[in-house]
């Protein structure tokens, strides 16, 4: 099992890779709420067990973490697209606060390889990332007048 992190040796590549993976999040993500209402949480699912199949049987810490950002990113994204402007914003704030302790206690979490761990790590680094990312993806779709502008040229173009 793989999945786009590993595919394209993202995981290599430090800060920059964890930029295009969020950049790349960004995308699809627009591309599939936009198209593919319905079918998100499924899309995310799908992908986040791809990324937990390769969780559990990877040894190195940083690709561990990496790749739960990968699968947290989309679950988090198919919940909080729901959610209302201002709750984005509590979580945004949420966010903020929890990214100061995430890496020590993920490390903390990861470094025992009981499978409970894994998956609660998973779903934290996950939805703190995610906090981020759609947090970041409203912020310009309802701003950004080239983003939807951008948005029904494609729209036209399919």
């Amino acid at each position: 099992m793989t999945n786009i992190a590993t595919l394209f040796g993202i995981y290599r590549l430090g800060a920059f890779g964890t930029l295009l993976c969020y950049i790349f999040s960004l995308i699809t993500g627009f591309l599939v709420y936009t198209y593919f209402k319905e079918s998100i949480f499924i899309a995310a699912l799908v992908l986040a067990a791809l990324c937990f199949r390769v969780i559990k049987t990877d040894e190195s810490l940083k690709e561990k973490v990496l790749l739960q950002k990968t699968a947290g990113i989309w679950l988090s994204f198919s919940f909080l697209v729901m959610l209302s402007p201002l709750s984005l914003i509590l979580c945004f704030v949420i966010f903020i606060l929890l990214e100061r302790f995430r890496f020590s206690f993920i490390k903390k979490l990861t470094a025992s390889d009981k499978s409970y761990t894994l998956i609660l790590a998973t779903l934290l680094n996950g939805v703190i990332s995610g906090f981020f990312t759609v947090v970041i993806y409203k912020f310009l779709l309802e701003k950004s007048e080239f983003l939807n502008t951008l948005s029904l040229k494609v729209e036209h173009f399919l």
